[in-house]
């Protein structure tokens, strides 16, 4: 749930850096023991600055990546009231579908008895499959 969530933040932070998307904003440094100062600070978020384009959609999407992460529930309960016909609710799937292995056309059921055995003989009984699948195979 938070990978979404960071990697919009990075996205932001990356795209709202003056420095990556123009050289007009480089400070420079006349000393190799001068600290680089990029003006780029978690301030920012809160200025006009850091809402200007092409950043302010990302930190938006952040925002509301967060509220889902930490009132999600609460939101799909809300909606669920709201809106009865949006629950999904259990799903009964009856399909007669056969199993895998008799699915399977004989070249590659052949092709799959073959290298099952050739695994479990010759890489130290390692097996592909395991015992109930091999016994239906």
């Amino acid at each position: 749930m938070w990978a979404p969530f960071l990697g919009l933040a990075f996205a932001y932070w990356m795209s709202s850096s003056n420095q990556l998307t123009s050289n007009k904003w480089l400070n420079q440094i006349t000393t190799a023991s001068d600290v680089f100062q990029s003006n780029h600070l978690m301030q920012s978020v809160f200025l006009p600055s850091g809402w200007a384009n092409p950043s302010w959609p990302l930190l938006l999407t952040c925002f509301f990546v967060l509220a889902c992460i930490f009132f999600g529930n609460f939101l799909m309960d809300l909606v669920s009231k709201i809106m009865p016909g949006c629950v999904i609710g259990d799903i009964e799937i009856d399909q007669d579908i056969d199993n895998y292995w008799n699915s399977l056309d004989d070249v590659d059921r052949e092709w799959s008895i073959k290298e099952e055995k050739n695994c479990r003989k010759n890489l130290a009984g390692m097996k592909i499959m395991t015992d109930d699948s091999w016994k239906k195979l």
